[in-house]
Order: C-alpha cells, then structure tokens, then sequence
C-alpha cells in the first residue's frame, strides 16, 4: 500500500510540473517580452519618421500637379469645342486665391464678355491655397478680355488667341500658380496650335523657369 500512495504522489508531481512549464512555453510563444515590445516601437518610430516627409513631398506635389491638370484640361477642351463647333470659345483667368476659372461660348453679343447669354462650358475651381496670377513675362501676356479682364480666346479655325500682342494669334498666354512652400508653377499656351507648356520655377538664385520638375519646396 505504501509504494501504491508514494507512486501516487510521484505522478501527480511530474504531471503538475508538466502542467506548469506548458504554460510558460505557450505563454512565451503568444506575448511578447518587454525587450522585444521596445524593439517593435523603435522599428515603428524610424519607419514613421522616413515616411511622414515622403507622405508630405508626395502630397505637395499631386496638390499642385492636380491644379495643373485642370487647367491644360480647360485650354485642350476649349480649343476642340471651338473646332468642332465653328464658334468662338473664351476661357476667362481671374487672379487670386480659389478662384474660378470659366469658359464660355461667345455669342458674339458683346465680344469677349461673358454674360447671362452665354452657355458656360466647364468651370474649374482653384485651390484656396493656390494662387492663380498672370505670367510676369512681357512676352507671355493673356488676352485682354474687357474691364481688365485676362484670359485665353479660342477662334472657330482653331487658332488660339493667348499673346496680349495683336494680331493675338503668336506668341505664349501664361498664367502661374503659386502654392504651399512657395512652390511656383508656369502653364503657356502656344498661340496658334494651342499647346501646352508646363514649367516650374528654379528655387536656385538664378530662379528661372525649367520644363525639369525637380525643385519642390517642402
């Protein structure tokens, strides 16, 4: 009877050290330990710090490269409705911080000014943190509108009307927009054919303009 109570006792010890160290190896292989937790936050934190300015670069760029497109959007749309058309297409460019760009089909009424007679084509909207001006360039003046207003003119034979020059149909219209960190964009429209030019401003001392993309101020 002795030797059945010893063996007895024997087994349930082995089974509840058994028992003990199968908790500590499951529990090892679901946690974590304070030294690898730290590791983990130390990973995360440099990760973080390489991605937030990429993100920020990233986000600059398409900001302003959105508001870029819109508008080379408005000059090619202009210039195809005036061909297919036969009519006279008016893009109007305000300056200033969220404005609206607006083209219309002159009637003819009041040439080159836009009135509840017209039928708006497209308006496209700036961004509040981007401001729209006209080219400084003496050479890529807009089109005089009327009461001082500037903008592009898209002639039934497709001829552009951009340079502020008569007879209107050579040269560049340009406008810039200037956005977060001082970041300075050109669009010129070749009078004529129509085409676009996009160019960004030199952030070096020199600070002229360059069809290189390349000098993002963040």
């Amino acid at each position: 009877m002795g030797n059945h109570v010893q063996e007895y006792v024997f087994r349930g010890r082995r089974h509840g050290t058994d028992r003990c160290v199968g908790r500590a190896a499951r529990s090892r292989e679901l946690g974590f330990t304070l030294m690898e937790a730290l590791v983990v936050v130390a990973i995360l934190g440099i990760v973080l710090a390489v991605a937030i300015p990429n993100m920020q670069r990233a986000r600059v760029r398409a900001h302003m490269l959105e508001q870029v497109r819109s508008l080379k959007q408005a000059a090619a749309l202009g210039r195809i409705y005036a061909i297919r058309n036969g009519s006279t297409v008016v893009l109007g460019v305000p300056e200033g911080s969220g404005v609206t760009v607006t083209m219309w089909v002159d009637n003819g009424a009041t040439p080159l000014v836009y009135d509840d007679g017209e039928m708006v084509l497209e308006r496209w909207r700036i961004a509040d943190d981007v401001s729209l001006a006209e080219a400084t360039d003496a050479t890529r003046r807009l089109r005089p509108l009327s009461a001082g207003a500037k903008g592009i003119v898209f002639r039934a034979d497709g001829v552009v009307e951009s340079n502020v020059t008569p007879p209107h149909d050579s040269g560049y219209g340009a406008v810039e927009l200037t956005g977060p960190f001082g970041n300075d964009l050109r669009i010129s429209v070749l009078g004529g054919p129509g085409t676009t030019v996009v160019e960004m401003k030199d952030a070096s001392a020199s600070g002229g303009w360059t069809t290189d993309m390349k000098y993002w101020r963040y």
